[in-house]
C-alpha cells in the first residue's frame, strides 16, 4: 500500500465514526455535534483567507448569518425545500464576499481587520432593520418536514447528516485548493506580495477570490445551522460569533483542515462543559484555556503531533551526540 493511500486511512476511520455517531449518542449530543459541523465550514473558509493568504478577516459571522437567513426565509416564507436553498445561500455569500473583498484590496493588517469586523458588528442591526423580511428581533422559526421513514432517522439525526455532508464537502474543497497551484499562489502572496506579483501572480484577483471562497463556505455553514437549529434570530450572529470563529481557527490550527474541525469542536463543547461545572466562571475558564493554547500551542491542536515528533527527534539527536 502506497504512502498516499495510507494517509487516507485515518480520514476514513474518522468519517466512519462520524457516520455512526448519531445512532449511538443521545439526541442532545447529536445536536451539539451538528452545531459543531455547522461552524466548521466557516472556519475552513478562514483557513484559506487567514491561514493561507495571510488576510485577517473577521467578518465571516455576517456571511454565516446571510446563509442562515437565506435558508430560513426561502423555506419558511416561500416553501422551498431546504436542500434547494444551499446553492442560493452559497452564491449570495460568494457575491457578497467579492463585493467586500474588492475595497479590501487597498487595506492590510489591522485596517482590513477593522473593515471586516465592522461587517460583523453591523449584521445584527441590518437584520433587525429589514423586519418585514427577517421578522426583526423575534427571529424566524423553521419547520422542516419529517425525514422519510425508510431512512430510520429522526429530525435531529437527519439535520446532523446535512451538516456532515456540507462539512465533508467544504473539507475536501479546502484541502484540494490548499494543495493546488492556486494554494501555492495564495501562500506566495502571504509571504511577499511584491515577489508574488513579479512571478506573474495576479495578486488582486487571488486575494478577492480567496475572500469570496471564505464567505461562500461561511454561507453554507449558516444554511446548515438553520437546518440543524430550526431557528434564527439576530442574537445568534453578534460579534461574539465572529470572535468564536477566529478562536476556533487559532486553537485548531490556522493552516489545517483538521484544525478547523477541532477548533469548531472546541468552541461548542468547552463552553458547554465549563458552564455545567462552574456557571459563574465559565467565561473565565474559556478565556484561560484559549490563552494557554496561544502560548503553548501557537500552531494549534493540529500541529501537536508534529510538535511532539520534533521533541522526540531532538531528544534522540541529543542522545546520539552524547554517545558519540
Amino acid at each position: 500500500m502506497t504512502e498516499r493511500k495510507m494517509q487516507f486511512i485515518p480520514t476514513l476511520a474518522i468519517l466512519a465514526l462520524a457516520v455512526a455517531a448519531p445512532f449511538v449518542l443521545s439526541s442532545f449530543a447529536v445536536f451539539q455535534l451538528a452545531t459543531v459541523l455547522t461552524y466548521a465550514p466557516a472556519v475552513l473558509g478562514l483557513v484559506i483567507i487567514t491561514g493561507l493568504t495571510g488576510q485577517l478577516a473577521l467578518g465571516n459571522g455576517a456571511f454565516f448569518a446571510l446563509g442562515a437567513y437565506t435558508t430560513a426565509i426561502l423555506v419558511q416564507s416561500y416553501g422551498w425545500p431546504f436542500w434547494a436553498t444551499f446553492p442560493v445561500a452559497g452564491l449570495l455569500s460568494l457575491v457578497g464576499g467579492i463585493l467586500f473583498g474588492i475595497p479590501g484590496l487597498r487595506l492590510r493588517g489591522h485596517f482590513l481587520a477593522v473593515l471586516t469586523l465592522s461587517i460583523a458588528v453591523a449584521a445584527p442591526q441590518v437584520i433587525k432593520h429589514f423586519e418585514g423580511l427577517t421578522s426583526g428581533a423575534s427571529g424566524i422559526s423553521v419547520f422542516l418536514p419529517e425525514p422519510p421513514e425508510w431512512l430510520g432517522m429522526d429530525n435531529t439525526q437527519a439535520a446532523y447528516f446535512v451538516a456532515l455532508i456540507i462539512t465533508v464537502l467544504a473539507f475536501a474543497m479546502t484541502r484540494a485548493l490548499r494543495l493546488s497551484r492556486v494554494g501555492r499562489a495564495l501562500e506566495a502572496i502571504r509571504e511577499n506580495e511584491l515577489v508574488a506579483a513579479s512571478l506573474g501572480i495576479n495578486v488582486a484577483y487571488f486575494k478577492v477570490m480567496a475572500f469570496g471562497y471564505s464567505t461562500l463556505l461561511a454561507g453554507l455553514g449558516g444554511s446548515a445551522f438553520t437546518v440543524s437549529v430550526g431557528f434564527v434570530a439576530p442574537e445568534n450572529f453578534t460579534i461574539g460569533l465572529a470572535a468564536l470563529l477566529i478562536i476556533a481557527l487559532v486553537v485548531g490550527g490556522k493552516k489545517s483542515e483538521w484544525g478547523a474541525v477541532i477548533g469548531s469542536l472546541f468552541i461548542v463543547i468547552l463552553p458547554l462543559y465549563a458552564g455545567s461545572i462552574a456557571p459563574a466562571v465559565a467565561g473565565v475558564c474559556f478565556a484561560v484555556v484559549v490563552i494557554l493554547f496561544i502560548l503553548l500551542l501557537p500552531e494549534g491542536m493540529a500541529g501537536l503531533p508534529q510538535r511532539v515528533l520534533r521533541g522526540f527527534q531532538r531528544v534522540a539527536g541529543a542522545g546520539k551526540r552524547r554517545d558519540y
